[in-house]
């Protein structure tokens, strides 16, 4: 189980000056257009402060408080993919891989698999995670035609994990390199650009800027049309009450 805070209506300064007053050792992430607050169906105020959810790994709420019989139940129902069969030498490895962070969790997986006291183990965790993205390239290959942009990010997530000179690295790579031409897959990486641009002044803006916010949204969507990244925008804009028309 990770832990991380949400610090709603506060800018990126607030929340890291309340994180070196207080201490905390939790990551912590600015809401300061409280978006957290619209998603979830939750205003903040000084009478209900304090809010907790225990969110699964596919994003579904599971429980919303925060005491032992909530989190044990939500642990009791999580399962590993990797951990219960490692061996625990192998946790700086697995953990990572567990997180969804395979192409660090791999880079520490390669020593373990040389050590004698681990590589029997090593060499399990290693079959599993190179079916798994095995079957990304599968489903890359599989939809280049029909949607060339899921294609391209299967193929570049399992490059990312297994580099160029090993497969299924080798073949995603060279999917990669085939795509980055394809007029989609071009536009979408332009708007995905731009988006960065809107995600890091939702950190910095003021619910005042809220409006400047939603152009940028609306600008992105007019001139990228058709992108899953456009329709993104869209959805970002109508949660700061300024849809698209």
């Amino acid at each position: 189980m990770a832990f991380f805070g949400v610090a709603a209506g506060d800018t990126l300064a607030d929340a890291k000056k309340y994180v070196g007053d207080t201490r905390m050792t939790m990551p912590v992430f600015a809401d300061a257009l409280s978006l957290m607050e619209t998603r979830y169906g939750e205003q903040i105020s000084l009478s209900n402060v304090h809010q907790t959810r225990v969110i699964d790994p596919t994003g579904k709420i599971v429980e919303y408080r925060f005491e032992e019989a909530a989190i044990e139940k939500a642990l009791a129902d999580a399962k590993w993919k990797f951990k219960d069969e490692a061996d625990k030498k192998l946790d700086p490895a697995v953990l990572p891989l567990e997180m969804g962070r395979y192409a660090e969790g791999m880079q520490k997986l390669k020593p373990f698999l040389k050590r004698k006291d681990t590589a029997e183990s090593a060499q399990k965790v290693y079959d599993k995670v190179k079916a798994e993205v095995q079957g990304w390239v599968g489903e890359a290959d599989g939809c280049k035609t029909s949607d060339p942009v899921k294609a391209y990010d299967l193929y570049t997530k399992a490059a990312a994990v297994f580099g160029r000179t090993e497969e299924p690295g080798t073949a995603a790579a060279a999917g990669v390199k085939a795509l980055g031409e394809d007029k989609a897959v071009k536009s979408e990486l332009e708007a995905r650009k731009a988006f960065a641009k809107v995600t890091a002044a939702l950190t910095r803006a003021t619910p005042q800027q809220k409006g400047e916010v939603a152009k940028f949204c609306h600008d992105i969507v007019k001139k990228y049309k058709g992108t899953p990244t456009a329709e993104k925008a869209r959805a970002l804009a109508a949660e700061l009450g300024q849809p698209v028309p």
